[in-house]
């Protein structure tokens, strides 16, 4: 079988490295479709056998090989959602989860 973090189709000669924003379980039989998305609010590198959450204050969209840290003036409420603008008179910091 093929490692973590890989897949092959049928009759392959070799095993293919999920690329990054994707990935392949451990144990996991992959199908010819190849590696998994990883969903909104993760990331993964390369030959990835899990996709990992965003940190606080960031997020990601399906398939990212990174997360997003949300700039000045934006919050991230939930890492599958783009940082929203903070509201008129309240203000945040780079990476917030909240306004103030």
């Amino acid at each position: 079988p093929c490692p973590s973090g890989s897949w092959s189709g049928a009759g392959a000669a070799t095993c293919l490295a999920c690329p990054s924003g994707t990935y392949a379980p451990v144990g996991a039989l992959v199908t010819s479709v190849g590696c998994a998305i990883c969903p909104g609010g993760t990331y993964s590198q390369a030959r990835s056998s899990e996709c990992r959450p965003c940190p606080s204050g960031s997020w990601s969209p399906p398939g990212a090989a990174a997360c997003i840290t949300c700039a000045a003036g934006t919050i991230a409420e939930r890492g599958d959602l783009p940082c929203r603008t903070c509201p008129a008179g309240q203000w945040s910091g780079r990476g917030s989860t909240a306004c103030e």
